[in-house]
């Protein structure tokens, strides 16, 4: 396609781009030249933007050269791997092969290519980017000879997305932006930059093209022919081949491009062919399917939404025996046999009927070839509706889809994430458009075109602000200072990589030194040679093996909890053996506080209990009745106890003494309130105080709690939302550590340092977490020993940053898609229904597909290189039949952080 008007991602950087170019490999879309003269055989450098539609083929970029002996050519392209392929004059001469697989269609590439063959270092004279990441690792690397001429610049005929010695390997996808310079072996940055998000976005190249030299923007569509126009100044125009303006599927110039302007032009959806049926085939930029065979097989969409209003078409050119249009959960299994029966909402061909979980129930017209269908999708409502050729079925009217009114809607009560899907059975073909084409009806007033300039903002647009992996290797020295990370960590998992040794997990809230080991069952240590700090911008090992053996390698993941530390405690006097302070109606009178050295804690006195009752702090054991005098440093007092707007404020000081809180008035009312320089804060939420230090927006949080052996007591952890995943280890006891699961249940537990299976046990008291407290068991379920210590690090999903889910193995190589609305930094998946280990993968040990770099959290084994997982701009794909994580029919859960949401992502 042609990418459309587009400016940038939001966050700044990058500039409007007006068109993308699709190509359809199924019509031979391709451009050529023939030079009129040479330029520079030596030195050359091509740069585009692309978006990937048809995978596992060959594809060529650019080919510039055959020399008819079938032994000297030139290429630039995708092999069937979809590895990237440079080579020239044969294999003989300069071959490049990637290690790196390019096998996600959801997002944009940008390659560069940058050839210098007159640099003495041979390494260096060809150098390959994708999205300003140098590429190094090869599974061919044959360097091209000093002072090689190349077929680029030359007189041959040239290429773009074509073969050049035949009709062969058209490129299925869309392109913009391509800059070819003739004379100058460039950077990444001389196209592109990072944006505030930490998104690399395109930006206008501002520098010469030499004599062959070109840019081609696609931003000319006043006729085919103009669409490759030279836009450097250059003319050196292409010729056009099978590309058509005509409206309708055909049409090649589409606002589907790598930035975001507005709804009109950005990343459109397009059906996935990383989620689908085997014996789907897509075309034409994966916006055509088709397929033969004689059951059900389906697709779903690279778009899931969960909110908002969306308005998309499929137009049925062929529609064999059966077809189902509709939209699908993030579970569907689109292989199934049952089509869009299960966890779907489907309108059916055969006799108008609509299909929720395999109740068909009367609904509208039937449909055929020709006939198009449009879906309504509105989460304002929870309603969905569906039109034939522009009437709305069910005697709805386009009036009432846009108000929201659901009396003839085909669904209603919709809340789950969906994503546009359809399944069909025998020979059929599927056109479908849900935005980048003129709608053939119309689009209800209010409903939005499926692309990512449409997603809701995330409140987190740059992942790495609150999560980050770093990796450095050990020196052994006393001091090993850690940085990068961006920000001050609140907990530190740590693995050494290539060997095996314990991880070492360390936290802000029980202080630097705390050792805990995900791999064992073992209590707290103190390691004075462990982490013994945390930074501004990462933290500092001593000499602990495990963390720092000289030139041993290691990867510490990095999460952030509470910026500022602080809390509002609403205190209320309760008559408890005399008059006693409450805060946030515990049940306890009087009980020791946490209060974090810099932070600030409002005591709000507004309650009538309060009458006469002045709150106070002082060094001595209740204050002025046990002889001491009122603390001063950081309080200020405001109104009158027990009246609207009373309060007292500290800020605690750095290096504050131990304080108590108590009455000016009366003595006895009080406690202690410690004054620490480990971080968090008493929280009060559940029947057992805990300290907390929470991070809402990022939905993670640390406690401490002491256990009571109470089955059923529980704990506040002050995310505000329910978590979804929490990790408890006892402190004090070697015991294993729990772990609850929102898809494994509250009847069930985990365990972080073993491979068991989910295991039925009330270690949580079979009590779900709420948005205030989890639920712990009874003594010796390893949640709640009594006055054992206890830890517990909490994670609740948030759009676009984190999420906590599950999915079913397929046991296929091309295995379960995984949508989690974000590119990953972080993946962590367990399998619950047997025996598996806690397998663990991030953006930085490898940094491209297929990421390979595994470390499991409950052993001590050294990083392995077995191929499993894709990560991609929107979420991570199985890439192995291995039981780790896709055995057919098993169940897995996962956790994963992002690198940034979806809507500002680039391709992995």
């Amino acid at each position: 396609m042609l990418l459309v008007g587009a400016a940038s991602n939001s966050g700044g950087g990058g500039y409007d781009i007006d068109n993308s170019l699709r190509f359809r490999s199924s019509a031979s879309a391709y451009l050529n030249r023939t030079p009129s003269s040479a330029g520079n055989l030596k030195t050359f450098t091509q740069s585009v933007w692309l978006k990937r539609g048809k995978l596992g083929a060959a594809h060529e970029i650019y080919n510039p050269y055959y020399g008819g002996d079938g032994v000297n050519e030139a290429q630039f392209k995708f092999t069937p791997s979809d590895q990237i392929q440079f080579y020239e004059n044969g294999t003989s001469n300069g071959n490049y092969i990637t290690n790196d697989v390019f096998r996600d269609p959801s997002a944009w590439y940008h390659i560069v290519l940058a050839v210098d063959t007159t640099n003495s270092t041979a390494a260096d004279r060809v150098k390959i980017y994708v999205n300003n990441r140098r590429i190094t690792s090869f599974a061919t690397e044959s360097y091209i000879g000093l002072n090689t001429n190349t077929g680029w610049n030359g007189t041959s005929a040239q290429f773009i997305n074509r073969y050049a010695r035949s009709a062969l390997f058209y490129f299925d996808g869309y392109m913009t932006e391509f800059n070819s310079i003739d004379g100058q072996a460039l950077a990444p940055t001389d196209f592109g930059e990072t944006n505030d998000n930490g998104t690399w976005v395109p930006k206008k190249y501002t520098g010469t093209y030499g004599t062959n030299g070109f840019y081609l923007d696609f931003e000319d569509t006043s006729s085919v022919a103009a669409l490759g126009t030279d836009s450097s100044g250059n003319s050196n125009t292409w010729t056009v081949n099978n590309i058509s303006l005509t409206a309708g599927v055909t049409y090649d110039s589409m606002p589907d491009v790598p930035t975001l302007t507005d709804e009109d032009t950005a990343n459109f959806a397009t059906r996935n062919p990383l989620a689908y049926s085997p014996s789907m085939t897509f075309s034409n930029g994966n916006l055509t399917t088709n397929g033969t065979l004689a059951s059900w097989y389906g697709s779903a969409s690279t778009i899931f939404v969960n909110s908002g209003k969306w308005y998309w078409e499929t137009t049925i050119t062929v529609k064999g025996t059966y077809i189902h249009v509709g939209v699908a959960e993030e579970d569907w299994a689109p292989n199934v046999s049952t089509g869009m029966n299960n966890n779907t909402y489907g309108y059916y061909s055969y006799n108008g009927t609509k299909i929720r979980n395999s109740t068909f129930s009367a609904y509208g017209t039937t449909y055929t070839t020709g006939d198009v269908i449009g879906v309504a999708l509105d989460y304002d409502s929870g309603a969905i509706w569906f039109s034939k050729n522009g009437t709305w079925q069910n005697s709805a009217t386009i009036s009432e889809v846009q108000a929201g009114t659901t009396t003839n809607a085909a669904f209603t009560g919709v809340t789950e994430r969906l994503t546009p899907a359809s399944a069909q059975y025998g020979t059929a073909t599927q056109n479908h458009n849900f935005g980048q084409r003129a709608f053939a009806y119309t689009q209800p007033t209010g409903f939005l075109k499926l692309n990512t300039f449409n997603l809701p903002d995330s409140t987190i647009e740059d992942g790495s602000t609150n999560f980050n992996p770093v990796l450095y290797t050990g020196d052994g020295a006393v001091d090993n200072a850690i940085t990068g990370v961006g920000f001050q960590p609140d907990w530190t998992w740590i693995k050494e990589r290539n060997g095996a040794a314990n991880h070492g997990l360390y936290d802000a809230v029980r202080g630097v030194q705390k050792d805990l080991v995900s791999n064992t069952t073992g209590a707290e240590t103190t390691q004075s040679t462990g982490l013994t700090a945390f930074g501004s911008d990462g933290f500092t090992t001593g000499v602990l093996a495990k963390l720092n053996t000289n030139s041993d390698t290691y990867v510490a993941w990095n999460w952030k909890a509470a910026s500022t530390a602080g809390a509002t405690y609403a205190v209320k006097v309760v008559s408890d053996s005399g008059n006693k302070y409450r805060f946030d109606d515990f049940g306890t009178s009087a009980v020791t506080l946490n209060l974090h050295e810099t932070g600030t804690y409002t005591f709000d006195q507004s309650d009538s209990s309060n009458s006469g009752h002045p709150f106070r702090f002082s060094t001595t054991s209740d204050g002025t009745h046990g002889g001491g005098s009122a603390y001063t440093t950081g309080v200020t007092v405001t109104g009158v106890p027990g009246t609207a707007g009373a309060k007292t404020v500290i800020v605690v000081a750095a290096s504050a003494p131990t304080l108590y809180y108590y009455c000016t008035v009366h003595s006895g009312m009080g406690g202690q309130a410690n004054t620490n320089v480990t971080k968090g804060s008493s929280n009060f939420d559940g029947t057992i105080v805990s300290t907390v230090s929470a991070n809402p927006t990022a939905g993670f949080s640390i406690a401490t709690y002491v256990g009571n052996g109470v089955s059923g007591a529980t704990f506040g952890h002050g995310l505000g939302v329910a978590p979804e995943l929490v990790m408890v280890k006892d402190l004090d006891t070697a015991v294993s550590w729990v772990v609850y699961s929102k898809p494994v249940g509250n009847t069930k537990t985990l365990y972080l340092n073993l491979s068991a299976a989910q295991t039925s046990v009330a270690t949580w008291a079979n009590t779900t977490p709420t948005a205030s407290v989890v639920s712990v068991g009874a003594n010796g379920l390893y949640n709640n020993g009594t006055t054992k210590n206890h830890i517990a690090y909490c994670f609740a999903s948030v759009e676009g940053y984190s999420k906590i889910g599950s999915y079913t193995g397929n046991g296929n190589a091309n295995g379960t898609f995984v949508y989690t609305g974000f590119k990953p930094a972080y993946v962590m998946i367990k399998r619950t229904n047997t025996t598996g280990s806690w397998y663990t993968f991030d953006n930085k040990r490898e940094g491209y597909n297929v990421d390979n770099d595994t470390l499991l959290a409950d052993t001590t084994a050294a990083e392995t290189t077995t191929d499993y997982i894709d990560i991609l701009s929107n979420g991570f794909k199985p890439r192995t039949t291995a039981a780790a994580v896709n055995t057919s029919a098993s169940t897995y859960v996962y956790m994963a952080f992002a690198k940034n949401p979806f809507k500002n992502s680039t391709a992995r």
